[in-house]
């Protein structure tokens, strides 16, 4: 039998024999009993298949294609995407026995009973995902005595804000963030508004607090000494702004009072 061959030296000539096809796969062009230098056989994979190797492979000067042909072996396909969460390796291909890994997103946090990692199965087809990746959740951001606070919503970068009663103020940071690793901070403290000494009058006194300080509420009762009489209200309050509600009354000699009536 007579074969068509192209010569590369003058006493050499190329003939390949045709591989076997690949299993899983099929021929796609190249269809010869025999084969000259530098022809070729392109290859393509089933269904469900994905190629490892080139497509196209080449009768060369040895006799032999190059390269060698490709393998055709089961694939799953991209994996499933996790919502609020990523794959921890991404590989390009997915052949049998693939394991792909899961994380969750920065704020969010695998719930209990998920599984973190698919397989790719020998039937070309993932295991089933069923991690979920759910927002943190910080909970109670801590009880404010004399106070109260206010959250809308207590996952992850949300605000709790913290406000006193009438007659305290806050001292501290007024709010707390919930951050991967719980409530930021320290709970703040109210603290109850204190108003500075009252004033003292010239020929009076005031009467003292029950300590030695003068809280939000406190009533300063002013009186006047000898022949003098009180000209105003006798009594300030400490207001919720830690200042007295009033100025101080003051103290009049009743001598020039009568003097000029």
């Amino acid at each position: 039998m007579k074969y068509s061959s192209r010569v590369i030296t003058e006493n050499t000539v190329v003939r390949c024999n045709r591989p076997k096809v690949p299993a899983n796969g099929k021929m796609v062009a190249g269809f010869k009993k025999t084969y000259t230098y530098l022809d070729t056989i392109t290859y393509g994979c089933n269904k469900g298949f994905k190629m490892f190797g080139g497509s196209v492979i080449e009768c060369r000067e040895n006799n032999t294609f190059v390269p060698p042909p490709p393998t055709c072996e089961r694939d799953c396909g991209k994996p499933p995407v996790l919502k609020n969460g990523s794959a921890v390796n991404s590989p390009t291909t997915f052949p049998v026995g693939t394991n792909i890994t899961y994380r969750c997103d920065t704020g969010y946090a695998f719930q209990e009973g998920g599984s973190k990692r698919i397989t790719c199965r020998k039937d070309g087809t993932w295991s089933p995902l069923h991690a979920v990746c759910e927002p943190i959740n910080c909970g109670n951001p801590g009880e404010i005595l004399n106070g109260y606070y206010n959250v809308s919503d207590t996952t992850f970068g949300n605000k709790a804000y913290f406000y006193c009663d009438k007659g305290f103020r806050i001292v501290g940071k007024n709010y707390r963030t919930c951050t991967i690793r719980g409530w930021d901070g320290q709970v703040p403290t109210c603290e109850i508004v204190q108003c500075p000494d009252p004033p003292h009058i010239a020929n009076g006194t005031v009467s003292s607090s029950d300590s030695d300080s003068w809280p939000y509420g406190s009533i300063a009762r002013y009186s006047c000494l000898g022949n003098y009489s009180l000209i105003g209200e006798e009594t300030i309050t400490c207001t919720v702004t830690g200042q007295w509600d009033k100025d101080p009354p003051r103290c009049q000699s009743t001598e020039l009072y009568f003097r000029i009536f």
